[in-house]
């Protein structure tokens, strides 16, 4: 049979049109856009704040929080496990700290008055920090705490994070960073940024009793603004896994010693953990604003539990000094104020406080000095403030005031490893 001409012309024409129609699906595979990521796909000055909304849309994450101090005594080590709930506002926290002995006194009173481990056990919901005490109750910390009494607690509230629930940790910095170049890729698919921090977002990091030292000498302007180095790793989906920082750059204005160094790293992992609420149901629960009392306003024989969960001990728990369960008994309150035109800053103050302290624990009653731990062991808690008034041919007049604690210590140690994790 033969094929028309128009029949061949048609057949031709359909397998042009086949060939158009191919080439072009293929030009269209081939420069489609590829899908955009919530985080890469942003420059590289917004992807840790972008970081930031993905690692919280996650819904919940289990955390490890580390500040290691290094000094030639050692290391001080405290490090938070737990995990949160970015959506409810809820957080599980288990803390240990390790204070070696001789470790430099200006960073060990910080985290309390003896060398050794110990634990503690929190919870946060939305801007309230409960901590559970060493009999299994709990105390909360509400937001709304008198003044005063927010100021005793040293930024304890601050647990309450305004970033992700469990505030304090190197998430606060990271995801308030803005790097200047792109992430550079590592084999395991994790990407990982390399840029320094600016200081003031990492300054919150520091515990509060850290400020920046008094001197007599006259102020003299930063040359150029504190950086702090930060490495930063994200998981393919753009979600935090792994921060650290030198935080060193930070205490050359804080602290003479030599030496010194402090190191945040920050870790979350098993995203999607359920977890539960903040007290278990059933927990008794006590308000600490009615619990606790201020150290500074117990008169002399007056005996106080320290279980609070505060680092410091500007507020106790009043306790009956005849049942024995106390930690410490109040010896004396020594208040400093002396004015000088020599050189003179808040450590002169502390010595002075430490001397009327000796003096009170050395003329206790024997029975005093029997019950502490160990036998007329004592010791002062407080702080001197440092002002200078300028002016005048002369110089000016320099003054410290503070306000001091003497005790003995009446209880040993608690064993860290009694202590449950919440």
């Amino acid at each position: 049979m033969k094929t028309s001409r128009a029949s061949r012309a048609l057949a031709l024409a359909v397998v042009l049109l086949l060939a158009v129609v191919g080439c072009t699906d293929d030009d269209t595979a081939t420069s489609a856009a590829p899908p955009r990521h919530p985080v890469y796909s942003e420059r590289p000055a917004d992807q840790l704040v972008a970081a930031g909304k993905t690692t919280k849309a996650a819904g919940t994450a289990r955390f490890t929080s580390t500040f290691t101090w290094e000094s030639p005594a050692g290391k001080l080590i405290d490090t938070t496990t737990g995990d949160q709930s970015f959506s409810r506002a809820v957080a599980h926290a288990n803390r240990s700290v390790t204070v070696p002995e001789g470790f430099p006194a200006v960073i060990a009173d910080l985290y309390g008055t003896r060398p050794g481990r110990k634990r503690h056990g929190y919870a946060v919901q939305g801007s309230d920090v409960f901590y559970r005490t060493l009999k299994g109750t709990w105390l909360r910390y509400p937001a709304g705490a008198p003044q005063e009494f927010a100021q005793a607690t040293w930024g304890f509230n601050e647990r309450a994070g305004s970033v992700t629930p469990y505030g304090g940790t190197l998430a606060d910095t990271v995801f308030g960073s803005f790097p200047t170049a792109p992430p550079r890729a590592l084999p395991d698919g994790t990407r990982r940024y390399t840029l320094h921090a600016d200081g003031g977002v990492a300054e919150p990091l520091l515990p509060k009793g850290l400020t920046v030292r008094d001197s007599p000498e006259p102020a003299v302007a930063k040359s150029e603004p504190v950086k702090v180095p930060l490495t930063v790793d994200l998981d393919t989906d753009g979600r935090l896994t792994r921060a650290s920082a030198d935080l060193t750059p930070l205490l050359a204005e804080r602290t003479a010693e030599a030496d010194l160094t402090l190191r945040a790293e920050l870790r979350f992992t098993h995203y999607g953990t359920a977890t539960g609420p903040p007290v278990p149901r059933g927990d008794r629960t006590e308000d600490a604003t009615r619990a606790l009392t201020f150290l500074t306003g117990l008169k002399p024989g007056a005996c106080a539990t320290t279980d609070t969960g505060l680092d410091g001990l500007s507020l106790v728990r009043r306790a009956d000094c005849a049942a024995g369960e106390h930690d410490l008994r109040v010896l004396g309150q020594i208040k400093v104020d002396k004015s000088t035109r020599e050189r003179i800053t808040a450590q002169d103050g502390d010595a002075i406080a430490s001397r009327r302290c000796s003096a009170l624990a050395a003329n206790a009653a024997p029975r005093l000095r029997a019950e502490a731990r160990p036998a007329g062991h004592h010791a002062v808690y407080g702080w001197s403030e440092w002002s200078t008034l300028m002016g005048g041919p002369d110089g000016g007049t320099n003054t410290i005031e503070g306000q001091y604690t003497c005790y003995f210590i009446t209880s040993a140690p608690v064993d860290p490893d009694t202590v449950r994790e919440v």
